[in-house]
Parts: structure tokens; sequence; C-alpha cells
């Protein structure tokens, strides 16, 4: 091949790849849009979002309750269980939370109990969650933190993870019943 072959060759490829290009950015603009009108979100700063969990846990719980922890990812999850249990066994309000990393975004349960001794469970993801939600479970505005009321009766059970919580789980080690 000549010169002027390989120029000729090299600018139909660079023609043709800029041309993929742009279609490609057009197919990703189309995408996002679809996207946008289906509900889909942004990730949050996973920071932002631990610190709005924490303010919520805080406003159900009370100002007295017990912070029992906010455990990291692949945590060891023995002194915030602990200090949950004993404030469940006691009647004291507390709350307790989990990190957690997902496939492509972040989040947390988390469990809370006031003084007059309601019972809640929350989860966040820093993507957010896709409506319609159940009814009785309270959303805020950007559909990332969720909040419901335990089942009564009342009982912490340990998840797979060594998490506790009050939902109903698959393998279910000595529930603690109020």
């Amino acid at each position: 091949m000549t010169l002027c072959h390989q120029e000729q060759s090299r600018s139909r490829y660079n023609s043709a790849a800029s041309g993929n290009a742009l279609n490609l950015l057009r197919i990703l603009g189309m995408v996002a849009l679809l996207g946008a009108a289906a509900g889909s979100q942004e990730l949050i700063d996973p920071g932002v979002l631990n610190a709005r969990v924490q303010s919520r846990l805080k406003s159900l719980a009370g100002e007295k309750a017990i912070a029992c922890g906010d455990v990291g990812v692949k945590g060891n999850t023995d002194r915030a269980n602990g200090c949950v249990q004993d404030a469940f066994r006691s009647g004291k309000p507390f709350y307790v939370s989990y990190q957690g990393q997902g496939f492509d975004s972040v989040g947390s349960t988390a469990l809370a109990m006031d003084s007059a001794k309601n019972f809640y469970a929350l989860v966040s993801d820093s993507m957010g969650f896709a409506p319609p939600f159940p009814p009785g479970l309270s959303v805020d505005a950007d559909w990332r933190v969720l909040v419901e009321k335990c089942p009564k009766p009342y009982a912490l059970n340990l998840d797979r993870l060594h998490r506790l919580t009050c939902l109903p789980v698959a393998h279910v080690n000595d529930p603690i019943h109020d």
C-alpha cells in the first residue's frame, strides 16, 4: 500500500470513527433523556447521604436516644449490635446504621426506636428508589431514604451480614422479642 492509499484509508477510518462517535453521543444523549423521564437519578455523595440518614435517625429516635453506631462497609457489627440489644431489652430509645456497598451505589440499613417504643426500619440508596411505594412507607423528597414502621410483635433479627433488623429475614438467629 502506498503512502497515498494509507492516508486515504486513514481518512476514511477517521471519518467513520468520528461518525460512530457522533452516533454514540446521540445514543447516550437519548438514553440520558429517557432515563431522566423515567425518574432515574444522579448518584448522591455517600457522605451527604449518610448525614441525611443520621439526621433522620436522630429525629425518629429523639434527642436522648443512644447512638449505637454507624457501622462501615464490612465493619465489625458486634459492638453496635450489643448496644442495640441492650437498649431494646431495656426499652431505651436508640438508633444504629449499617453501611453497604452495592454494585452501582452505596446505602445503608438502619433501626431506630423512640421513647414511646415506636420501632422503625430505614433503608437508603445513593441512586434512589423507584416508585410506586407501598402504603405506610415514608419516603424523602428525592426517594433516597425510606422509613417503615417495624411489624409487631417487635423483634430483632440478625441478617446474613450480621446486621440487626426488625424485618423478617430468611435466616433468623435467635430473635429477641419485646
